[in-house]
């Protein structure tokens, strides 16, 4: 008889799995957090030993012809020594460097669109029309990638590697502090000879053949609240694969049902929303190919499963400049009685690792 010791490290690890993650919530919600309000501050301008104006400036180009708040534009012209002041749509830039006479860098500030002039010592340069600042309070759509990999039984150390190719589309409303994901997903799994591992897939969204995603998050704090509340929500349409071979009869069992996973659950961001810690509410539903399911399973012609799931991640931007970001989650789903049907297992916790990469396409 199994110790009730040995049976937990069993479990752990046939359902340690490793992502390249692509549940997006808790990405999007740090998206909401940082970035609905976009703060810059003044600074005084900075400048080569120039001599001092004896004309009035004159603006001659502008690139780019549109940014965000806080991004880096240069403004070509004329006479621009000893400018003391530039501003967009009547509100002053960030902050400027005079390269030499004819070049400015500056940071665009936080305001509207509109022309753009240099003020000097002599006097103030033409009104340049036509330079746009990009606003997202009615929100933004960027699309993402990332990638993973399926590796059902790596030697015999019983660890699932998930390696499953996604593309998403964000949408972000930071005025309204809503956000909304749609992701596309896939992976192939090999045959498995322990229903243990088998049911860590199923009880799992993110272990499917082809997965659609439809997630959407809701902050209850201000952006600039250090630490912060979401809800969030997501429909999860997927195609999942049960391929089993019984050692014992050398029989094999293949079951490709498609199954509705919704998913609910509160988020709470730390550390300005790099630190996660999340609850979630799960309801597996099988909607195709039931007699084979609930016969494998032996779950009494049950197709509806609820079970709890907790997690805590990290997500860490690659560098300040950079599109990409990293993320390191530990999920734990609680084996409660509907989910022992699936996961064959008498233990209170089935735990997965996930690590992900994003990046963003441009």
């Amino acid at each position: 008889m199994f110790t009730k010791k040995f049976c937990f490290s069993t479990v752990f690890h046939l359902s340690l799995l490793l992502f390249f993650h692509n549940s997006y919530g808790q990405q999007l919600f740090k998206s909401i957090s940082q970035k609905k309000n976009t703060s810059v501050s003044i600074t005084s301008p900075h400048s080569l030993n120039l001599p001092k104006a004896t004309s009035v400036p004159t603006i001659t180009s502008i690139n780019p012809g549109k940014a965000e708040a806080g991004e880096t534009i240069t403004i070509a012209g004329t006479n621009f020594d000893g400018s003391s002041a530039i501003s967009i749509g009547g509100t002053p830039v960030a902050s400027f460097n005079i390269n030499s006479t004819t070049s400015i860098t500056a940071i665009v500030g936080n305001g509207p669109s509109g022309d753009v002039v240099v003020t000097n010592s002599v006097g103030t340069s033409n009104s340049f029309s036509g330079f746009t600042i990009i606003t997202k309070e009615n929100g933004e759509s960027t699309p993402a990638a990332s990638t993973d990999f399926t590796i059902p039984d790596v030697g015999q150390s019983n660890l699932n590697i998930i390696v499953t190719p996604s593309f998403l589309l964000n949408k972000i409303y930071y005025k309204s502090r809503l956000a909304f994901s749609g992701t596309f997903w896939g992976n192939s799994f090999g045959i498995d000879s322990s229903k243990q591992r088998v049911g860590a897939k199923i009880l799992n969204t993110q272990t499917s053949m082809i997965g659609l995603k439809l997630e959407g998050v809701w902050s209850f704090s201000n952006s600039d609240a250090v630490n912060q509340i979401g809800l969030s929500g997501e429909l999860n349409l997927l195609y999942k694969k049960i391929s089993f071979f019984d050692t014992s009869s050398n029989s094999s069992t293949n079951i490709t049902p498609f199954v509705i996973h919704p998913k609910i659950g509160l988020i709470s961001s730390f550390f300005n929303a790099n630190l996660f810690l999340s609850a979630y509410y799960n309801i597996l539903t099988v909607q195709t190919e039931n007699a084979k399911f609930t016969d494998f399973f032996i779950s009494n012609k049950k197709t509806v499963f609820v079970y709890p799931e907790f997690n805590v991640s990290g997500i860490f931007d690659v560098s300040a400049n950079s599109n990409q970001s990293i993320k390191v989650s530990f999920d734990l789903i609680v084996n409660n009685k509907a989910a022992k049907y699936i996961s064959n297992s008498s233990d209170h916790l089935i735990p997965y690792l996930k690590i992900g990469f994003f990046s963003k396409l441009k």
